[in-house]
């Protein structure tokens, strides 16, 4: 079966995409790598980080992952 997946590259799509590459092996993934235009207003929030931080903890022994990783 081939998968192909469009995503952004943070923790959880980088696990989740890792254990669905473990399940199925042919995987196309696909970044989205910009924006589509502006925001007038902030979009970022703190939680962010905490949210990256535990990730990274829970599923990556601390590492920053990376798709690159799991395309080689």
């Amino acid at each position: 079966m081939k998968l192909a997946i469009l995503t952004t590259e943070t923790p959880h799509h980088i696990y989740f995409t890792e254990q669905m590459a473990d399940l199925f092996g042919n995987l196309q993934i696909i970044l989205e790598t910009g924006s589509v235009g502006s925001q007038r207003y902030e979009t970022y929030h703190p939680y962010e980080n905490i949210r990256d931080e535990f990730e990274r903890g829970r599923w990556f022994s601390g590492r920053d992952p990376s798709f690159v990783v799991l395309c080689q």
